[in-house]
């Protein structure tokens, strides 16, 4: 074959194949069409063959889904190709785009998470506003599954089979019900949980706590009928592993009194973050030998007139929150936290007790932030652990 015929050939094939990569070349529509669409994610699936992790917004065009929404995703795009991708171990996606069907099928996955899209939770575009999602059956048979976040109201009873499973984040707007405990208990890996709920009614939370080790462990719900003292002694078998707890239980209950006062029974360890915001605690004992690791205290948005004298022995206390708390004045013992790094206080709070403050520890010390309650249905940005 002459030479420049050859070379004449081969850029004719590499402009083919350049033509068949772009989908503005190979599918002369406006480029929000569903063939517009159809091509781009082909095109970008193979870009990702042998990448680790994928989100979904890597392979779908998000410009496009103010108009195609209802129809713009991974498997009503033809997206077989992702079934494919045997190097994937994590995968990512915004609540409002559906998790892919036959997700089961990728069994090398670890992490698959949901997750708010922040450029629509700041500019309020409701065409893409979702509080929570369908969650495809496929996804409890990952079984090398070690992390999960989903914003959805069910939990199926096969989370049993995630076996490997350590952290588990989960955000509801109205949880009913949650597995029983004979499916908890199988998840001995289970490291680190995340329940935001906006409703929640069912008691069998309370139960399969009780069988397991955590170390981090955050609850926040709004309206709810357990007391807090409830979760505290659900969270007996966790008391020697839990480095972080976090409770917001606000809500009605048939007996008050249990709700309103708080006692710590069991040491804690190993715990250095304990925030007990909107508990509406009134009283509450801390005792120094069960919590001699605590850097960070959050007693927030709670109907406490006084501290606990107590509260001055905890010395390895470097952040203390009483926002939003009603206390006239301040035990003298907490003048002995010398490690007190940062004060957060309301622009109410009571000027005695700015002044103790500003007299024990200076106001470079001193925050003043206002207490905001957060809801699942504000776009709820997840707690890092």
């Amino acid at each position: 074959m002459p030479y420049y015929l050859g070379v004449i050939l081969l850029v004719l094939s590499t402009h083919i194949v350049i033509a068949q990569n772009n989908c503005q070349d190979s599918i002369p529509l406006r480029v929000c069409s569903f063939e517009y669409n159809q091509c781009y994610l082909q095109e970008q699936l193979s870009k990702h063959a042998d990448s680790s992790h994928l989100d979904a917004l890597d392979v779908l065009m998000i410009d496009c889904w103010e108009e195609w929404r209802d129809e713009l995703s991974i498997d009503q795009l033809g997206g077989d190709a992702f079934y494919q991708l045997n190097q994937l171990t994590s995968f990512s996606t915004p609540v409002f785009i559906d998790i892919p069907n036959n997700i089961g099928q990728l069994q090398q996955l670890k992490a698959v998470k949901q997750y708010v899209y922040d450029k629509y939770s700041t500019t309020g575009q409701n065409a893409l506003y979702r509080i929570t999602s369908v969650v495809p059956n496929s996804i409890w048979q990952l079984s090398n599954l070690e992390e999960l976040t989903l914003y959805s109201d069910y939990i199926s009873n096969d989370i049993i089979n995630l076996k490997k499973l350590e952290n588990f984040s989960l955000y509801a707007y109205n949880l009913e019900s949650i597995p029983g405990k004979a499916e908890w208990s199988g998840l001995k890996n289970m490291k680190k949980l995340q329940l935001v709920v906006e409703k929640y009614t069912d008691d069998d939370l309370l139960y399969f706590l009780s069988d397991l080790e955590l170390e981090s462990f955050i609850f926040v719900s709004h309206q709810n009928e357990q007391p807090i003292q409830n979760y505290i002694k659900s969270l007996q078998n966790s008391s020697k592993t839990l480095q972080k707890l976090q409770l917001v239980t606000s809500g009605s209950t048939e007996d008050p009194s249990l709700k309103n006062n708080l006692v710590l029974k069991e040491k804690y360890p190993q715990l250095s973050t304990l925030i007990l915001s909107d508990c509406q605690i009134t009283k509450c004992l801390l005792k120094a030998a069960q919590l001699p690791k605590i850097t960070q205290l959050d007693l927030s948005h709670n109907p406490m007139n006084k501290l606990p004298c107590s509260i001055g022995k905890l010395k390895t206390l470097k952040e203390l929150s009483i926002r939003d708390v009603p206390l006239t004045k301040l035990p003298k013992s907490l003048q002995k936290l010398q490690q007190l790094e940062k004060i957060y206080i309301s622009e109410d709070t009571a000027p005695k007790v700015v002044e103790q403050l500003e007299t024990w520890f200076g106001k470079d010390k001193i925050f003043v932030k206002q207490y905001r309650r957060q809801h699942v249905y504000h776009f709820y940005i997840p707690f890092s652990f």
